[in-house]
């Protein structure tokens, strides 16, 4: 059997439901995702920005200590 919709005019969507489910909320997914992904580059990117802080500043107490 295959999941088609035959007449348009005369959709129920409990049946679609039973095929799709979560049917209507791709926008919501959408926007989620992009605000999730959004908060996972600045929270990366601080985290590198600590770690390079963290070499830079042990390059620098290196080279203070050869001095």
């Amino acid at each position: 059997m295959m999941a088609t919709i035959e007449n348009w005019n005369n959709l129920n969507f409990s049946e679609v439901f039973e095929i799709y489910p979560l049917l209507g909320t791709e926008l919501i997914w959408l926007i989620f995702v992009v605000v999730y992904w959004i908060y996972w580059h600045f929270k990366i990117g601080k985290l590198e920005n600590n770690d390079y802080e963290n070499i830079r500043k042990e390059v620098d107490s290196n080279n203070d200590r050869h001095q």
